[in-house]
């Protein structure tokens, strides 16, 4: 049984990608979560240039832990779907290429009700031919939501029989869209292949805003015992926050991370 680990997303550094990588070695962390449509593209890295980048890596005692892909619409969006879709495959196969295991992809819209019929069909063919590439590279689309209903998530995932789907819990999510962390990740844990660290503030007209870690409203006990208690193993993820001092802002939350493991 694999130990927790804890990667930092790389891209918010916004830094050379060998310089990222040395942040992510200073902080004392296992692995970097890549973004593969902005930062490490397939397009740029051949055989050679993947190789390269795995050595520096491994000369670091790191690894890629999940990689991600930034979508520019909802992923359920119909406009462009043919070609999201062949972006994403690609992006998968890359993963795999690189080590990772899943690739975590924002739903961008609340998922549709079963009453909208033409709209959850076309959810159910592009989940479909996701999961479907996952069964022949090896790595798992990992949905990051849109604060929608676990009951909704699961049930979605669990319609999907051609191949793996997962998701991620981020317990910010669960602050800006007003439900309970907990319950949720209960209720999806046997689903759960990703887990991204963030906290923040409701805010009085909806949504929430990010803050540090350890300076907003997410009970880290709690999550931190919850995570034990669904028995995660696998990574959790840290990034710098918009507008901050990114690589002093990403040191800090590995930090805080770290301890939040040895406490709890």
């Amino acid at each position: 049984m694999h130990r927790l680990r804890i990667a930092i997303a790389t891209a918010p550094l916004e830094l050379p990608i060998r310089k990222a990588i040395d942040v992510a070695t200073e902080a004392g962390v296992q692995g970097v979560q890549f973004d593969l449509r902005e930062e490490v593209r397939p397009e740029d890295f051949g055989p050679t240039a993947r190789r390269q980048l795995l050595h520096y890596l491994d000369e670091r005692n790191l690894r890629v832990g999940p990689a991600t892909f930034g979508l520019r619409r909802p992923l359920f969006d119909p406009e462009y779907v043919e070609a999201r879709l062949e972006a994403l495959k690609s992006a998968m196969t890359f993963a795999w290429d690189l080590g990772a295991r899943s690739l975590t992809l924002r739903v961008g819209d609340p998922l549709p009700s079963p009453e909208n019929a033409s709209a959850s069909e076309l959810t159910r063919q592009i989940l479909e031919e996701l999961a479907a590439h996952a069964n022949q590279v090896g790595v798992v689309p990992t949905l990051i939501p849109s604060g929608d209903n676990a009951g909704r998530i699961v049930e979605l995932i669990q319609s999907i029989k051609v191949g793996p789907l997962a998701v991620e819990a981020d317990p910010f999510t669960a602050v800006a869209c007003r439900y309970n962390f907990s319950d949720w990740l209960r209720e999806l844990h046997q689903h759960v292949q990703h887990v991204r660290i963030r906290d923040g503030i409701r805010e009085s007209f909806g949504g929430g805003k990010e803050v540090a870690l350890g300076r907003g409203e997410v009970d880290w006990n709690e999550v931190i015992a919850s995570v034990h208690e669904i028995e995660y193993q696998g990574w959790i993820t840290v990034a710098g926050r918009p507008g901050a001092d990114t690589a002093t802002d990403t040191f800090r939350a590995a930090t805080f991370v770290r301890n939040l493991l040895v406490l709890g």
